[in-house]
């Protein structure tokens, strides 16, 4: 959700309410509000957790297209040595050695198992996944998504 809020936020000036975020919850009241078969397009940067089977049942009822915002910066942590971290959304500080090879492992395996759970889950569900990166032009990638949906 946080690279979804800077792309909002560099694009219209938009800014959360909170920086407290729930996938699932949003995708919740989602289902409660739509009340015949609908196009959804969900944009998240897919960093949360137990969001599946809400996802999964947005799919079962709705056609469902997943785009995943990927900001260069969250994809691959870079080397700082030892420097505090906060958790933006619980408040918890932790210092961290973010140069250390086993943090750098970490983090890298835990990005990657992230992206290959979200493509599995999509594949499984029959629905369309669209990586957009925050640092390029998303526009062409949007245009040949739904010109391949159109055919």
């Amino acid at each position: 959700m946080r690279a979804a809020y800077a792309l909002l936020q560099r694009l219209y000036g938009l800014r959360p309410a909170s920086e407290h975020t729930s996938l699932s919850a949003g995708i919740r009241q989602l289902l409660g509000l739509l009340r015949r078969r609908s196009l959804v397009i969900l944009i998240s940067d897919f960093i949360d957790e137990s969001y599946e089977r809400e996802l999964s049942m947005l799919a079962r009822q709705h056609d469902l297209v997943v785009v995943q915002l990927v900001a260069p910066q969250e994809a691959a942590f870079p080397a700082l040595g030892i420097v505090p971290l906060r958790d933006a959304e619980t408040g918890l500080l932790r210092w961290v050695d973010t140069s250390a090879p086993a943090f750098q492992s970490q983090y890298r395996a835990q990005t990657e198992a992230r992206q290959l759970a979200l493509r599995t889950l999509c594949r499984r569900q029959r629905v369309s996944l669209l990586l957009l990166r925050t640092d390029e032009d998303f526009v062409p990638q949007l245009v040949g998504l739904f010109r391949q949906r159109r055919r």
